[in-house]
Order: structure tokens, then C-alpha cells, then sequence
């Protein structure tokens, strides 16, 4: 009945099951640190520990699930999760670039130091913006429009009823922006 869960590197067996490993080889391995950084300089990591905290959260998860399963078998386990799969894992849309575009996303990869031709909102709403005290990272996309709703366009129609949405972007449909 016992429940077991190993989170190495690598996983327990395969080549690399014996390798070392840190937090940026496993990043790195997972393809995580590709994406991120100055498209004019080397990756970078992100420095959080983000491989310990997604294998954390993924073993956390597969603990319950074995929960689950002891409770209909009365068997035990012995959980698998490799840090780097759960690095791999994270990359979410970035992974099918490849398969679909025969290419890394842009600023990722062997292409990060070629400019990149920015989507309208993206020329809209820059990356860095210098503030007061220094620099904020600003990411914002239609996210969900066309499931209905998005956050872009709720966004805007905040800032709108709330009168701070700057005179340049009151003219802009933000409903049907993604289109």
C-alpha cells in the first residue's frame, strides 16, 4: 500500500538517469532557458528554482491520483517524475513550433539574435517600459478571444469605464481585436 515518489533529474532509468544535474542544466535540458533573456545576448535562466517547483507540483500530483488508484486497489506505488519531462512540459505552445512552423519561435533557438516582425499588438503594447523607478515587463495578448471573452478586451473595458485609458487606444475595438 505504500506510495513511493522519486523526483530526480532524469528519471530513475534511460541514459541519463545517473547524470548530474542543476537547476539551469535542467532548465536548459527542458528547453525552458531557449526562451528566455535578450534576444541580443546568450539565455537566460529565470533564477527560481522553477524545474524543483514544477516536478514538486507535478509529484504532488501524481501522489493524489496514486491516492486515488490505493483506495480502488489497495496497491502501492512507486512514483517517477523527472525533473527535466516537467520542464519540458511547461513550454506549453513554444513545443509545436517545430512540428507546425518548421522553426523555433521567434527569439528562441538558433534564431533569437535575427529581429522579429512584430505582431500589431505587440508593436502597441512594448515588452520594457521605462517607469518612474525603473523598468516593467509588460506581456499582454488577446488571451481566449475567440473561447469567448479574452482578457485584452475586458481589460480595456476597465480601464475605458474607469476613464484611464489613453485617448490613442480609446478608438480601438477591443472586442473584435483579435480578428
Amino acid at each position: 500500500r505504500l506510495i513511493f515518489a522519486s523526483i530526480p533529474p532524469y528519471g530513475q532509468q534511460g541514459p541519463k538517469s545517473a547524470w548530474p544535474a542543476t537547476e539551469l542544466t535542467l532548465e536548459a535540458a527542458g528547453g525552458r532557458v531557449a526562451l528566455q533573456g535578450d534576444p541580443d545576448r546568450p539565455p537566460l535562466p529565470l533564477g527560481l528554482p522553477h524545474a524543483a517547483f514544477h516536478a514538486g507540483a507535478q509529484a504532488a500530483a501524481d501522489i493524489v491520483i496514486a491516492l486515488n488508484e490505493r483506495e480502488l486497489s489497495a496497491r502501492g506505488q512507486h512514483l517517477d517524475t523527472s525533473m527535466q519531462e516537467c520542464m519540458v512540459w511547461t513550454l506549453m505552445g513554444p513545443y509545436g513550433w517545430a512540428v507546425a512552423e518548421g522553426r523555433d519561435p521567434p527569439g528562441a533557438g538558433d534564431d533569437r539574435r535575427e529581429p522579429e516582425n512584430p505582431t500589431a499588438i505587440a508593436r502597441l503594447f512594448p515588452r520594457l517600459c521605462e517607469c518612474a523607478d525603473g523598468w516593467v515587463a509588460v506581456s499582454m495578448s488577446p488571451l481566449g478571444q475567440s473561447r469567448g471573452g479574452g482578457l485584452l478586451p475586458c481589460i480595456m473595458r476597465e480601464l475605458r469605464a474607469e476613464g484611464r485609458l489613453d485617448k490613442e487606444l480609446q478608438s480601438v475595438d477591443w472586442d473584435s481585436w483579435d480578428e
